[in-house]
This record gives C-alpha cells, structure tokens and sequence, in this order.
C-alpha cells in the first residue's frame, strides 16, 4: 500500500506561506510595526525566516540574531519564559546585548514568546513521553515608541505561538510522510540490488514513452543486454562476488547513460535494459558499443573458458517510431532477438536492427576513435554563435529572454548566399540588447555567454543529429543535449493533418536518385514518410499530379537562376502549388560547420525540429509572405 498526503497535509505542507498569513493577522490585530518569526538552526543559529512589518521601518529577514544574542539569553527561552519590555531604554535592559539589536533596527518595545514543538521521532513508542524542544521564538516589535503590553495581548501571543507550534507539527509529519510515500515508490519502482529500475517500472516507462513517441512522430530505441556467461561466473565465483558484479555493471551503464529522460533498468537476472526517447539507431548503437566498452574495461575476473579474460557483455539495439496500431512488446521482441543474435555470433558484441532502420548515412562516429573530433571552419566565437542560432530559428525555435520571454521570428533566415536581411536584422537587434549574454535558444542549457567564456564549441549529437554546444570530447560524452525533448510546441499549437491515407507524409526529392532507392524509401515509410524520387521536375509525369505532397526537397546542386526555373515548372502542377519547396546552397548561412559529412535528406526529414515539424513552420511562413513575391523557395545550407 502506497499511502498519499492529504489535502490539509498538502496545505501544512506550506509553512513559510502559513506563517506568514499568522504573522498579516498578529500585526492586523495589535497594530505592530513589525512581527518575526526567528527559528534555531540545527547549528543553533537563530535566524528570522518571515516577517511583516511597517514598510518605514528596517527589515530583519534573514538576520541573524546570535550575534546579538548571549547564552543566557537563549538559555531564558528555553527554560519556557516569555520577555515583556515595554521600553527598551529602562533601567536593566539597555544595558544588555540585546538592547544592542532593539536599537540598530529602531525597536522601542517588544514582546518575545517561545514557540516549541515535539519531536516526530518514529523510534519512541506511543507511550514514551516525547520531550517538546525549543524551535524558535514570536517576536512583535512597537517601533514608533514605548508600548505598554496588555495582558490580553501577551495572552493572545502565547496562543499563536501554540498554533505556531502546530503547524510545524503538523509540517514536520507530512514531510515524513512524504517521505515515506517516496521510500515506499523506489521499494516498489527500483532494484534493491543493482539500483536502478526494476522491471515493473521499466514496462510502465516503455509504455509512456511509446505512447509520447507515437504523438510525435519520434524514434525510441531500446538496448538489451546482457552479462555473458553469468551463470558460469555465480559457479565458478559464488553468489556474492554475481551481487558485485551486479552492481558494478549497473553502476558502469547508469555512468554512460547521462542523459535525462533515458532509463537504466534490471530486466532479470543478469540482463539489463536501457530505454532512449528522441534517439536514433546510429546514437543508440553508439552508446551501446560504449556501454560494452565501459564494462570491458572494468576488468572483472570472468570465469573459465568465457568468451573474454574479463567480464563482457552482449547487447541488442532496436528502433522504432511508435505508430497507434503498434504495441511496444514489438520493440523488446525486437531486441530481444538482437540480443540473441549477439550471442550467436559470439558474444562481447552489439548487434542492431539495421536490416529495419538502416541509417543512409555512414555512422562515421562508430569508425572514430573515442576522442576525434572534426575540425571546424575559422569563425568567430560570435559567428558560431550565430550559425548555431540560425540553425533552430530557421526551424521555428525561439530565442528566450529572462526579461522578456519569447523573441520571435517568422521570417526565412537563410538566402542562397548568406543570410536574410530580415534574419541579419533580428540579430542586429539581439545583440545590442542588453542581457544579450543572457540569452538562450528555448529549452537549451547554455546561454549566449558560453560562447565567448567557456570557449564552447558546436558539434552534431551522437544520438539526435542536432547542433549542441560542447566544450570538448564527443558530444554525447556531455549530457546537455536535451534540446530534442523540448521540441514539443516550439513551433506553435497548429496541428493540422499532413499524412497520406496510409498515415504517412508525402515528401517529393527532386534531384540525382540515390543508389539504393528501393532501401532509403523503406526505411523512410518505417519512420511515417512516403518519399518520392525524380531526377527532375521534367520527369514529373500525370501519376504525380495527384500525389497528396507536403514538402518538396531540391538537392541538385545548381544555380540560384536554375532552381527558380525549376520551381516555376512545378508550380504548374496543381498539387504542387502552395506546397514548401527547399533548396539546398554551399552559399547559404555560413554553412553547418560541425558537420563533417555532406548533407542528406534525411537531416531534414528524421531528426527533431525536422520532417513534420519543419513543414508546419515552413507553412505558416509561406501564408505571411507577400503574394507579390515570385519566389517561394526556402534556402538551406548544404
């Protein structure tokens, strides 16, 4: 049973707003200038966490009062008496350590009451007297002259005082209730041994990553894997040094799986499973061979006449984009026979579905060693910048303000040479703000001043294909790239319908055909793409006419004239008319300088901020072009 906090638990939950609302009412009530709530700190500070006071008087949040304060002055409090001083110039008291804070913060009387409370100690039985304990002190304050405190007033102190109590109480028990509502979640959510997710919550995430990739349109991967010749080793070693092994397992994939929203679970025995939303086969294969790599270097004794000297690991990668009428079981079966196949062919390897998703570009990253890195064009610090800002605007990302929120921009940023002058003006206008160092794209974790102190750098993430700014090594060695998890919405509520009848978005690639057609429109369909090739817009005959396109993509490489006359061409098909159209230029921007690949297709149907996402964002700005303009064509760098 999983015990819940209850709505006045909730409630109690908020102490500082509780007192503070006690505190309005105290100086409501007796006409106070100033009204404090002082607590001992566990070091015995004692310090005022919430006030109300007259605004023409000094503030004495966050003060602390120890060092005005004697022992014996505690010592009075917690002996349970209250101190009355109706003038703080009398005989007696001025001449105490005390009288030195009255007099720095213009306090002319004051009254101080003690507030207790009992300790929570769940060891104590229900017969054992709990001990109540000073927590801190009520302290109302008369600035404007002497006071003489009424015993009505002193009486109603005390009571708050005890409501005071109360509410700590009461505070106090929710927060352990709390957290014993949470000990209770990892009990029932997390493996005792390994500590990491056990399977019950591992299914429950798969499914509510299925269900978010589905919604959009994203790739979720799985890797299974599993410790070769485990059973051998618990014979060989004994069931103690298989817990060790266990563990440090565990440990050296829960260190290679940095990024936030992936999961690291048991999934029996001796096999693990890691969940990765936003992650393409490439990225996924990418961290499983180094999740092999990480435990081969751990150098655990393995046991005779294992595969390896050391304790290895086989793995399987599946991926998938979840559709409705799948069910996830399909992606574990997946892996699960990847995993097989592993084993078969040896062990201490990765196998991964590449016959399902196989990615058209080569995974150069699998054939580098771990610290290469690709050499970037000379720019600027404030160039890269830029590049790396035009990159996500271009795509409908905005850039957030801390001041004032979202810095919108709906215009193309790109031209067939450069930049637009509408994009050069926006950044014109960015920079000569002036928290432009604050600055950030929307969901990055790194503001514009990264750039110029931390000497970062762009590079293309192993595992989403987006931009991310690193410092060094490989960019999913640095766990920031979260950009990819908050595409959702970045580009606006707009959700019209852009599939085929087959649930699909029509793309139509205009240029030299590639190799192997046949594959990449697979591939493609698997991913909810039904792509059509020509060599030319000439070669478009009647069958197109009635082809329900969405983005139209034109990746000769010729001049800015020759791809005009080739828009113009398809214009006259009827289907084609209002339809994106983008053109790739070795012109436009200043490049993608951290690639150090060509540009695909698939850079603008796959990753995040791509494919779907691109075309609305690519829609909108064609309904805010003028309709005098003859050219509809968006430019992107190559």
């Amino acid at each position: 049973m999983v015990l819940s906090v209850s709505p006045s638990s909730n409630t109690a939950l908020l102490l500082r707003e509780m007192l503070r609302t006690s505190l309005m009412g105290i100086q409501q009530f007796l006409t106070a200038d100033r009204v404090i709530v002082a607590k001992i700190m566990p070091k015995g500070e004692i310090t005022v966490i919430e006030e109300v006071r007259n605004p023409s008087y000094k503030t004495m949040l966050n003060v602390r009062l120890s060092q005005f304060w004697g022992s014996q002055d505690l010592n009075y409090f917690h002996q349970g008496k209250l101190q009355v001083i109706e003038d703080v110039n009398e005989e007696g008291y001025r001449e105490q350590l005390m009288a030195t804070m009255d007099h720095l913060f213009g306090t002319q009387a004051h009254v101080i009451v003690p507030i207790w409370h009992y300790s929570c100690d769940e060891n104590l039985s229900d017969d054992f007297p709990k001990k109540p304990q000073l927590w801190g002190l009520l302290m109302v304050h008369q600035c404007s002259g002497p006071r003489q405190w009424q015993p009505t007033e002193i009486g109603l102190l005390s009571f708050f005082a005890t409501q005071i109590s109360m509410t700590i109480q009461q505070n106090q028990f929710a927060h352990q209730l709390s957290q014993n509502n949470l000990h209770l979640k990892e009990l029932a959510y997390w493996d005792d041994l390994t500590k990491v997710a056990n399977r019950r919550y591992f299914d429950q995430y798969l499914a509510q990553e299925w269900r978010r990739m589905a919604r959009d349109k994203q790739p979720l991967s799985l890797i299974l894997l599993d410790i070769d010749c485990f059973k051998k080793f618990n014979d060989t070693f004994g069931h103690v040094a298989g817990d060790r092994c266990l563990q440090k397992v565990a440990n050296a994939i829960g260190v290679a799986v940095s990024r936030p929203g992936d999961l690291v679970a048991r999934y029996g025995g001796e096999e693990f499973a890691i969940i990765l939303p936003n992650t393409h086969l490439s990225g996924a294969s990418y961290l499983a061979e180094r999740v092999r790599s990480q435990i081969e270097n751990l150098q655990i004794q393995a046991a005779p006449n294992a595969p390896c000297r050391y304790v290895s690991i086989s793995a399987g990668v599946a991926t998938m984009i979840p559709e409705a009428s799948r069910l996830p079981v399909q992606l574990v079966a997946d892996a699960d026979h990847l995993l097989y196949k592993a084993k078969e062919q040896g062990r201490d390897r990765v196998v991964s579905n590449l016959l399902v998703m196989q990615p058209i570009k080569k995974n150069y990253r699998n054939t580098l060693p771990p610290s290469a890195t690709f050499a970037l064009p000379a720019l600027s610090e404030q160039d890269l910048l830029q590049n790396y800002i035009a990159y996500f605007v271009s795509r409908g990302a905005s850039v957030h303000s801390a001041i004032d929120g979202k810095l919108l921009f709906s215009q193309p940023v790109y031209e067939y040479e450069g930049y637009s002058p509408a994009f050069l003006e926006y950044w014109h206008q960015l920079s000569g703000r002036s928290d432009f160092a604050e600055l950030s794209l929307e969901g990055d974790v790194h503001n514009f001043h990264d750039f110029s102190v931390n000497q970062y750098t762009v590079q293309e993430c192993s595992r989403c294909s987006l931009p991310i700014a690193v410092q060094s090594g490989q960019a999913y060695d640095v766990p920031n790239c979260n950009l990819c998890l908050v595409e959702e919405g970045a580009n606006g509520p707009e959700q019209e319908t852009l599939t085929t009848e087959q649930g699909k978005t029509g793309i139509l690639v205009i240029g030299e055909l590639p190799k192997d057609t046949n594959p990449t429109q697979e591939w493609l369909a698997n991913n909810g793409f039904e792509v059509y090739f020509s060599p030319d817009p000439q070669a478009l005959g009647r069958p197109y006419w009635g082809l329900p396109i969405q983005l139209i993509i034109i990746t000769t490489d010729l001049s800015k004239t020759e791809i005009e006359e080739w828009e113009k061409e398809l214009r006259t098909h009827p289907n084609l008319q209002t339809v994106p159209l983008i053109a790739f230029s070795l012109k436009a921007g200043s490049g993608l300088p951290w690639l150090g690949r060509s540009v695909e297709i698939a850079d603008y149907i796959l990753p995040p901020f791509n494919g779907v996402s691109l075309i609305r964002h690519l829609n909108r700005l064609n309904k805010m072009r003028e309709s005098h303009q003859k050219s509809q064509i968006f430019w992107f760098p190559k």
